[in-house]
């Protein structure tokens, strides 16, 4: 695999995307990674050991791809907290506004009509 091509066909996808990406290649090595524990793979020592080093691989390559997926996560969740208080400041704001305005007083029911 060409992992600068790799890098720049990720990096031309949003960060949706790219989570999506990621997220289905996790999803598949974990699937592959069961084909470790078929006895034919374990029954002799030399393969044992293979399986082991192949195991001990896709658990680095596990590793890198959730503290990748976690990054976009915290950069989305930073960003929707962003937005968030933005959105309260805005109706602070607001609301502050509002009780500037001085308030027409309505004329109650008690009270009668001046002709």
């Amino acid at each position: 695999m060409d992992t600068a091509a790799f890098s720049e066909w990720l990096g031309t996808l949003s960060i949706s995307s790219r989570i999506a990406a990621l997220a289905l290649m996790y999803s598949n090595l974990t699937v592959g990674a069961r084909q470790m524990f078929v006895p034919d793979w374990t029954a002799e020592k030399k393969r044992r050991e293979r399986a082991l080093e192949i195991l001990h691989g896709l658990n680095e390559i596990h590793h890198t791809l959730s503290n990748q997926l976690l990054e976009y996560l915290f950069s989305v969740w930073t960003l929707f907290l962003k937005n968030v208080v933005v959105c309260i400041r805005g109706a602070v704001i607001l609301s502050m506004w509002q009780k500037s305005i001085p308030q027409k007083r309505s004329r109650g029911s008690s009270e009668r009509l001046k002709y």
